[in-house]
């Protein structure tokens, strides 16, 4: 069981527990407004819980039903200074020689001494029952809170009358010759101070009780017993002494005995547990390592956090490829201190967009659809500590505990460094002439279809070069297919050092090249790159250790944005090109 599942169970039972005190209280005021004796006494014997008391407890016992439900410190703090008041005016009846009437402000009792009144340990229980709900929230330094020392003397105050009445001790549950503390008093007193302790159980005084180590469950088994066991048995041997069976000195042995073999007993009996508990750690302890080792070795990158980001443990695979040693994260850091703010503004927009809610651009950016139940498997990139990135493929998801209440997150992602490169490549395989590594086809008509649009949104001329080599069919025929290409991939190199970085040279087919000349472009310009071009070519191309010089003829299309030409701008420079080579080849046609 979760320790957030077994602190609420302590809670709602503190709570049932004041609903109980609320029921008892309710029933010895009954019998003192439809006068009932049994009522008042609830059948413990002639001493009566008077009517004032009854209250008391009905506000105590209302104030710790209340507190184990959130949002209720206002009635809590109300109910407990009522009854608080109850039991200062009752010493002050006490201490001061004036009579205040609150005994009579309900019922008298005419059997009691002080009719109505309440014992003075009763009035001071509930004082100091009251403080401690006012006060318990309140926690000092190293932990302390004050109302668990108060509700401590209050069970003492009501365990001291509790064996008044098992023993006949007169003087534990009466002070002087004033009103009694009733049986059924001290015991609603005892429940009342264990229910104040239980209605908040993260106190370090309970989780001593309930953590699942040694200390607690020695704390579970021998606490009761040492509280509990000593005063029964001394009881069952007093009634067999009083029964003549045997003498005192008899009693007490057998006092001491029976407590010693029974503590012998439940000594032994948490020895053995937590001896097999111990066991049990160690196999639980081999386990963790194991699964430690598989993580550490898995080539993935674990991260696991609380609900709010706080990262708890880190693999060491995640801390190697980080750069991070685990201690500088752990418990101090957030994923969000991984990733580039920029992708996480744009995964925040996203989803606010896909939720129909605002998604801030942090930590809910991570974790906004595995709180839904949902795996987020996300491409982002990871930020190393020296500032350098790579790529990786992260899936985020939920971890519950066994209410199914969300505890915090798990993030496994792997390193895509290889699938973006391989990704890259294939795509520039898809957009490139596998021969001579331009541009293909494909992409020169995605090309040119931007830059015309850019051309004529930003009123820029531009121009559209296409040229083939002369001829090309001879060198094929001479030197082989293998010869032709020695060509077309040293023709291509020419072409891209004649051009610029931002102009694009593209293969379309056999020996037909084009070239996009974008920025700054006008007919002058144009026609000394088309000059340059048909010089260069003219330099003879090494092929298979043979010079063998070629040409080539260009065809130069420009477009004018504000000309309203319809026909194609490459259409036109295919007929610059036939131009070209109707003047002779190894030249080039400029069509405006």
């Amino acid at each position: 069981m979760s320790s957030q599942l077994q602190e609420d169970r302590v809670a709602r039972a503190g709570g049932w527990l004041g609903l109980l005190i609320v029921v008892s209280g309710a029933m010895v005021l009954t019998g003192w407004v439809f006068g009932v004796p049994p009522l008042r006494t609830l059948w413990t014997g002639d001493v009566t819980m008077k009517a004032n008391t009854a209250v008391a407890f009905m506000l105590i016992g209302g104030s710790l039903w209340a507190l184990h439900r959130p949002g209720r410190t206002s009635v809590v703090r109300l109910a407990a200074a009522m009854a608080a008041l109850i039991g200062l005016l009752t010493l002050l009846e006490y201490l001061v020689p004036v009579h205040l009437g609150i005994d009579q402000w309900l019922f008298a009792d005419p059997a009691s001494v002080l009719p109505g009144r309440m014992a003075v340990m009763t009035a001071l229980d509930v004082l100091l029952l009251a403080t401690a709900m006012w006060t318990i929230d309140v926690e000092l330094d190293h932990a302390i809170r004050p109302s668990n020392w108060l509700v401590l003397a209050v069970a003492s105050n009501a365990f001291v009358a509790m064996l008044g009445y098992l023993y006949g001790v007169e003087a534990f549950y009466r002070l002087v010759a004033v009103s009694a503390m009733a049986p059924h008093t001290a015991a609603l007193f005892l429940l009342a101070s264990a229910a104040v302790v239980m209605v908040r159980p993260r106190t370090r005084f309970v989780r001593r009780i309930m953590r699942d180590d040694a200390a607690g469950l020695v704390n579970r088994r021998l606490l009761p017993a040492a509280v509990l066991l000593p005063p029964a048995l001394a009881w069952l041997a007093l009634q067999g002494q009083l029964a003549g069976l045997y003498s005192s000195t008899y009693r007490l042995a057998l006092t001491a005995g029976s407590s010693v073999a029974i503590l012998v007993g439940l000594v032994w009996w948490s020895a053995a547990t937590l001896q097999r508990q111990r066991g049990e750690q160690r196999a639980l302890q081999q386990a963790n390592a194991w699964q430690q080792g598989i993580l550490n070795s898995a080539n993935f990158s674990v991260i696991s956090t609380d609900t709010n980001g706080v990262i708890r443990t880190i693999n060491a695979t995640a801390a190697e490829k980080l750069g991070y040693r685990p201690d500088e994260l752990q418990g101090k850091a957030t994923p969000v201190l991984l990733h580039d703010p920029a992708e996480l503004a744009a995964r925040a927009e996203t989803l606010t967009a896909d939720l129909g809610r605002a998604v801030s651009a942090g930590w809910e950016a991570f974790v906004a659809k595995a709180r839904m139940g949902q795996c987020d498997e996300n491409d982002w990139t990871y930020i190393r500590k020296d500032g350098t990135r790579f790529p990786v493929r992260l899936s985020v998801t939920a971890m519950h505990d066994d209410a199914g209440r969300v505890t915090g997150f798990l993030g496994v992602a792997y390193d895509i460094t290889l699938q973006k490169e391989a990704e890259a490549k294939l795509r520039q395989l898809a957009r490139s002439d596998a021969l001579t590594g331009l541009a293909n086809r494909s992409h020169f008509e995605e090309h040119l279809t931007a830059a015309i649009e850019r051309s004529r949104r930003r009123g820029v001329a531009m121009a559209l070069l296409f040229l083939d080599i002369d001829h090309f069919k001879q060198v094929n025929d001479t030197f082989g297919h293998e010869g032709g290409d020695v060509v077309l991939q040293e023709f291509a190199q020419r072409l891209c050092r004649l051009t610029r970085a931002t102009d694009l040279v593209a293969r379309l087919a056999g020996d037909e090249f084009v070239v996009i000349l974008e920025g700054s472009v006008d007919a002058d310009s144009v026609r000394r790159i088309a000059d340059e071009v048909v010089n260069a070519m003219r330099e003879p191309i090494q092929i298979f250790e043979t010079p063998h010089a070629v040409s080539a003829s260009i065809g130069v299309a420009m477009l004018d944005p504000a000309a309203t030409s319809t026909t194609p701008l490459l259409r036109r420079a295919d007929n610059a090109l036939y131009a070209a080579k109707r003047g002779g080849r190894g030249g080039y046609h400029v069509e405006g």
